[in-house]
């Protein structure tokens, strides 16, 4: 069993199916609950944080555009780009640096900080 490994798409699990013999037949569907940042804050009366890292298994792209870094001025966001298209990345990439962040890439993972 793989219980470490989720996405909201079928297609990105099955990348791992070099390494995990038979992954088909250990992939179910899950309904989960889902909420918007906005709810997340209220519900936990978190006003402020400081790092958001991310490892969303291809929808990495996607969790900053709804995060909306402008507003919450974070000071590191740390990602992977493993399963992102190149212009999602290069997307994700030239916002954070209009942000005035500072972005080191290494590998597949990204770190970017306000300098």
């Amino acid at each position: 069993m793989t219980p470490q490994i989720a996405s909201f798409e079928c297609s990105v699990l099955m990348k791992h199916f070099s390494v995990v013999p038979n992954l088909d037949s250990f992939i179910r569907s899950e309904e989960v609950r889902c909420m918007t940042f906005a709810t997340l804050f209220k519900e936990t009366g978190i006003h402020r944080i400081d790092l958001l890292m991310i490892d969303a298994e291809g929808y990495d792209a996607e969790i900053p555009r709804l995060f909306d870094i402008p507003s919450h001025k974070l000071a590191i966001i740390h990602f992977k780009d493993k399963h992102v298209s190149v212009s999602d990345h290069r997307q994700s990439l030239r916002t954070l640096v209009d942000l005035r962040h500072k972005v080191v890439i290494s590998g597949e993972k990204a770190l970017a900080y306000l300098g």
